[in-house]
């Protein structure tokens, strides 16, 4: 498909494909500019940093450039309101809609792309900070947090998002989802909620599984 786009752009000629694993293939002379779109839901949960870090540390120009250049992936505890979780309470249009979310839920996230914030019950924590190049770090997989709750409410989950900047002045990001936004968030909902106040301590901990999307990213959590 991409050869029958470029013959009819009269581009053929200037293009040249290679097909091959990202994290394998081999390029003849230095790349100037490498340009991805495996930003996930959450970030990193489509293999952006096992992709590009091995081939940028193989054909990268060490001035070349990167895009996106940095991605910022955070976790933040909240109480949703009625737009998602929210409707799951006392008085929802004359219903009580409580007794069909008070059971235990999966450990993994649901994806819902939030229109409107959230009541966040803490400063939005940052779960990863890539800077994209050929010296990158190992990935962490196990990822530790902790964070102190500045609101009272109703902790009803966290809420993960990202935020791309893809060049001077040029950023991408999915909180809240924008109405052409094609990127949800990912949700580790809490059920039955539970009541904060402010002071108390949230810490979790992150298994960033690999090679997998964020539903299978499962999180634990306690409350301080």
């Amino acid at each position: 498909m991409a050869e029958r786009v470029l013959a009819a752009n009269a581009a053929g000629d200037r293009v040249r494909l290679v097909e091959g694993d990202a994290r394998e293939v081999e390029i003849e002379e230095p790349i100037d500019v490498i340009v991805n779109e495996l930003i996930g839901d959450f970030g990193t949960d489509e293999n952006i940093y096992e992709c590009v870090a091995g081939f940028a540390r193989r054909h990268l120009n060490p001035a070349g450039r990167i895009l996106p250049e940095r991605l910022r992936t955070c976790l933040v505890p909240v109480e949703y309101g009625a737009e998602y979780r929210g409707v799951w309470r006392e008085d929802f249009y004359g219903l009580d809609l409580r007794p069909a979310i008070d059971f235990p839920c999966r450990a993994e996230a649901v994806m819902h792309g939030l229109r409107q914030r959230p009541k966040e019950l803490a400063a939005p924590l940052v779960v990863e900070d890539v800077i994209f190049g050929p010296a990158m770090a190992e990935q962490r997989h196990r990822i530790d947090l902790s964070l102190e709750v500045t609101a009272r409410g109703r902790l009803q989950g966290f809420v993960g998002y990202f935020g791309a900047s893809l060049a001077e002045g040029i950023r991408l990001g999915n909180y809240p989802c924008y109405e052409t936004c094609h990127r949800a968030n990912w949700n580790w909902p809490v059920s039955p909620p539970v009541e904060v106040v402010p002071g108390q301590r949230i810490t979790a901990t992150l298994n960033a599984r690999l090679n997998m999307i964020a539903p299978g990213w499962t999180m634990e959590w306690s409350l301080d």
